[in-house]
């Protein structure tokens, strides 16, 4: 026994995980995922995983054996994908050993990924989900967040991909499902219907999401913010597209489900075009780094993809899917990855830098914007033509909604149900963001005129989980989507900065809100 014992303690000194002078694993210093990953690799060399006589009940309980076994058969079945035995075997040690430690107290830890990578693995999070709540239910073991995000790398590195069997399956959802791409590729002005996955993944997910509304079930996005605030076009776009599907399907689609489609179109819309993966690094703080974050991204195509990274965190990231990095302060390491300085309030000169550099990684400029710089003229008609009611003194969500609903009816801008639509969105997920502002809007169908508002607060008042001291009010007519969706795009890009908001809210003129969301100098 203790032979054995020293030689796991050496095995797993080679591999790279800290032991204490007690000789047992050092967990504060080693990432779970290494110990778990070591663990695979030493189970894989010992008891013969990848052939029929591997024998997982000499290291795991018989009950967490089966339970993993029938799920991945199961799978597997209903996917009709057809995995080497090695690979079935590999992802069942996997998922075992996952259970094992977590039993034991031990979770995976933060993810080290760059949001771009990780909403490729979020694709799998249903599957993920469904694994974790046989768990839960079977097993009586809970897995937290990061050990969901882990279990979605589980699957995409041993090829799991989400699937259903189309033609034993709903067909009016298979309809639906298809004019959602039909009219998802209108707005973005690309094919998606050529996308046999898109097809196989959205189906794979508004089947059950379908049965999960009409049941009063709902599930929480654990990086709905994110993808709002960093495919603001996409996610805009899938909003709009949304209230077809709700008819068709007689449900109410909740904002945590809409960022999950988005991903679903956001990944097909990559593999058409190529985009570009920038980090930006300002370490001078959160308001700054947003600043920058802004004024770079709206000089940029639509196909470049920021992330805001930590300067301290950065050598902890995987660099290989990163196509640029953006400083304000010099990088002590070395980074294979092209780097280029800025001062943390970039000049044109600057700018137009970054924007040769970009151009010379890929030449053929596909974009959602027909420019390099997106067109801000019709974001300023709009601005100028919409409604501003500044330093309002409104106690309640409701009041405010029943406040400029009345004003779109009494111009007859709207329909007369527009209020109880507006409400009834609310409901399914209040549209507050974490950055102060709300963002209520309405199927365009109830929408006669195109008009936004924008309403600043004298006191922050509770819109959902969130304080806002800012409501941006979206009333969008069928006929213009296709015309203001980059506007839109553009007005979420500023109102999900913190100090944007914060700076909006102090504003005492219409004119001082319009330069502040324009980017008009001073």
């Amino acid at each position: 026994m203790r032979k054995d014992y020293e030689e796991i303690i050496k095995y797993c000194r080679l591999a790279g995980i800290r032991i204490t002078s007690n000789h047992v694993i050092d967990t504060q210093k080693t990432p779970e995922e290494l110990i778990q990953r070591t663990f695979v690799n030493y189970f894989e060399k010992n008891i013969g995983v990848g052939n029929e006589k591997c024998q997982y009940h000499f290291v795991f309980d018989q009950a967490m054996v089966q339970f993993v076994d029938d799920f991945v058969k199961n799978f597997y079945q209903q996917s009709k994908q057809q995995p080497t035995n090695y690979i079935v075997h590999s992802l069942k040690l996997s998922l075992l050993t996952l259970i094992g430690r977590v039993k034991h107290g031990y979770h995976s830890q933060t993810n080290k990924n760059p949001l771009f990578v990780e909403i490729k693995k979020m694709e799998l999070y249903m599957v993920a989900l469904d694994f974790s709540n046989g768990v839960k239910d079977e097993l009586n073991c809970s897995f937290t967040i990061n050990d969901l995000y882990f279990i979605c790398s589980l699957f995409m590195g041993h090829g799991v991909r989400p699937f259903v069997n189309l033609a034993t399956h709903s067909q009016q959802i298979m309809e639906t499902t298809k004019q959602f791409i039909q009219d998802m590729s209108t707005l973005v002005e690309k094919d998606l219907g050529q996308d046999s996955q898109l097809l196989q993944s959205l189906f794979a997910h508004i089947e059950p999401m379908v049965y999960r509304l009409q049941m009063g079930i709902t599930i929480k996005n654990p990086l709905k913010e994110d993808i709002i605030r960093q495919y603001s076009t996409m996610y805009t776009l899938t909003t709009y597209c949304i209230p077809k599907l709700e008819k068709a399907m007689g449900i109410r689609v909740t904002d945590d489900e809409i960022t999950f489609l988005t991903i679903h179109f956001q990944l097909a819309f990559e593999k058409i075009v190529n985009t570009k993966h920038v980090f930006l690094i300002c370490p001078t703080g959160l308001g700054t780094s947003q600043l920058l974050f802004q004024r770079i991204r709206h000089s940029s195509p639509s196909t470049v993809v920021y992330e805001v990274i930590d300067v301290q965190k950065l050598q902890d990231y995987n660099l290989d899917s990163v196509d640029l990095i953006i400083s304000t302060v010099k990088l002590e390491n070395e980074y294979q990855t092209p780097i280029i300085y800025v001062r943390p309030l970039p000049t044109k000169e600057e700018i137009a830098l970054i924007n040769r550099h970009l151009l010379t990684l890929n030449q053929q400029d596909n974009t959602f914007l027909p420019s390099i710089a997106p067109d801000k003229t019709i974001l300023k008609k709009y601005l100028k033509d919409g409604w501003m009611f500044l330093n309002q003194d409104f106690d309640s969500r409701e009041s405010v909604l029943s406040f400029i609903t009345e004003k779109y009816k009494e111009e007859q801008l709207v329909k007369d149900n527009f209020l109880e639509v507006v409400l009834q969105r609310e409901k399914l997920g209040a549209t507050g963001l974490s950055s102060g502002v709300a963002i209520p809007h309405a199927n365009p169908k109830y929408v006669v005129k195109t008009k936004i508002s924008i309403i600043t607060l004298k006191n922050k008042i509770t819109w959902g989980d969130v304080d806002v001291r800012v409501v941006l009010f979206l009333a969008i007519a069928e006929e213009d989507m296709i015309q203001v969706k980059n506007m839109i795009a553009l007005l979420y890009d500023v109102f999900v900065s913190p100090e944007r908001i914060k700076s909006i809210a102090s504003k005492e003129t219409r004119n001082e809100i319009i330069n502040e969301i324009i980017g008009k100098r001073k």
